[in-house]
C-alpha cells in the first residue's frame, strides 16, 4: 500500500468515526455541569460532586416493566466488561417517581442488577431541578392522588465526566459493549486510569 492510498484510508477512518478519538454516544450540546443537587439513597450523591470519577445514570421508576430493568441489565454486562476500571464509574438508577418510590426502594432496586449500582430518588422539587441539564422528562399520565397513574420518563443514559460535565447521552438501544467502550475512552482520555 503507498503512503497516499494509507494516508487517504486512515483519514476516511477518522471521518468515519473509527478514529481513536470517536465516542458512540452523542455530545451534550452545549456540555454544561450537572446541577449540584443532593439525591437520597443507601448513600446520597450530587452528580456535580464527582469524587473524580465518572458517572453514567439513567432516570425511570422501580415499578417500569420493561425499559428500566433492560438498561440495568445492560449496565451490568457493560461493568463487567470495564474489569478493574469499575472503580473509578458510579452507575447511578435516578428514580424520578416521587409518589411511589422512595431512596430505600430506589437503593434496593438498583442493587438487585448489581451490588454496585446505586439508586436515589428526590421529592419533586429536587427532581425538577436535575432534569433539565439533561433534557430529560417524567412525569405521570393521571391525577395527583392516584397511585396507579401512568408514569412515563425518558429513556436515555447519561454520561457525566468527572469534573461535573454532562457530556454524552445514549438511545436505550446502546449495546453493552459500546458503553464500556466509552467508558474505558474516557477514563483514559482524562487520565483516570493507566494508558
Amino acid at each position: 500500500m503507498n503512503a497516499r492510498l494509507g494516508a487517504s484510508l486512515l483519514s476516511l477512518l477518522a471521518l468515519a468515526g473509527c478514529g481513536p478519538g470517536h465516542y458512540t454516544g452523542t455530545a451534550m450540546q452545549p456540555a454544561i455541569i450537572a446541577p449540584d443537587v443532593m439525591l437520597a439513597g443507601a448513600e446520597s450523591l450530587s452528580f456535580a460532586r464527582t469524587g473524580g470519577k465518572l458517572t453514567l445514570l439513567t432516570f425511570g421508576y422501580t415499578r417500569c416493566p420493561d425499559v428500566c430493568p433492560a438498561t440495568l441489565a445492560h449496565w451490568r454486562d457493560a461493568r463487567r466488561a470495564l474489569g478493574a476500571d469499575t472503580a473509578r464509574v458510579r452507575f447511578v438508577f435516578v428514580s424520578g417517581d416521587w409518589r411511589n418510590d422512595t431512596p430505600a426502594t430506589a437503593a434496593a432496586f438498583a442493587r438487585v442488577f448489581d451490588p454496585a449500582f446505586l439508586g436515589v430518588t428526590g421529592d419533586s422539587a429536587t427532581i425538577r431541578r436535575i432534569l433539565p441539564a439533561f433534557q430529560a422528562e417524567v412525569g405521570y399520565g393521571g391525577p395527583p392522588g392516584s397511585m396507579t397513574a401512568g408514569f412515563a420518563h425518558s429513556d436515555f443514559d447519561y454520561l457525566v465526566d468527572e469534573q461535573g460535565r454532562i457530556a454524552f447521552w445514549y438511545p436505550f438501544t446502546v449495546r453493552p459493549e459500546a458503553l464500556a467502550q466509552d467508558l474505558k475512552r474516557m477514563l483514559r482520555a482524562h487520565g483516570l486510569v493507566a494508558g
